[in-house]
């Protein structure tokens, strides 16, 4: 049995961030290690961005991921902010996803919580907060 689950949420923590959908993947479809994944999009005609879910005894990263670029979110009891994702970890060449993402903005999205945040308010967010970290010149791939 099944159970297909949509999650929609309205933001406007971010300025560009004003609508976005939510949507569990389903847990046959994570990939080795992956706790949990959602799909997020901006708009339906375009590619979704895919958030992974992993565990360490530091906390919980976030890893986003397109064919494009690759962010990590991590979430520890000292905060929640963005980084780069480990060299071990990636899956998208670093110097494709510098393009990409916006390193000023990456910088000041280092620190959006000075506490642990659980799964749920780390979804929204990293939604409300993703798109100030492309660049113009990509934004229109995900409609962010």
């Amino acid at each position: 049995m099944a159970i297909l689950l949509f999650v929609f949420f309205s933001s406007s923590v971010a300025a560009d961030a004003a609508n976005y959908i939510i949507v569990p993947v389903a847990q046959q479809d994570l990939g080795i290690g992956v706790e949990q994944a959602w799909k997020l999009s901006y708009d339906e005609n375009k590619e979704p961005v895919v958030v992974e879910l992993f565990n360490s005894k530091k906390g919980k990263t976030f890893i986003v991921r397109t064919n494009h670029f690759e962010v990590a979110y991590v979430s520890t009891p000292k905060g929640f902010g963005a980084r780069k994702v480990k060299i071990s970890e990636s899956k998208v060449p670093d110097s494709l996803t510098s393009q990409v993402i916006n390193a000023e903005e990456l910088a000041k999205q280092r620190i959006l919580s000075t506490g642990e945040v659980d799964e749920k308010a780390a979804i929204e967010l990293i939604a409300a907060y993703l798109p100030d970290l492309v660049n113009s010149g990509y934004k229109h791939l995900y409609s962010l």
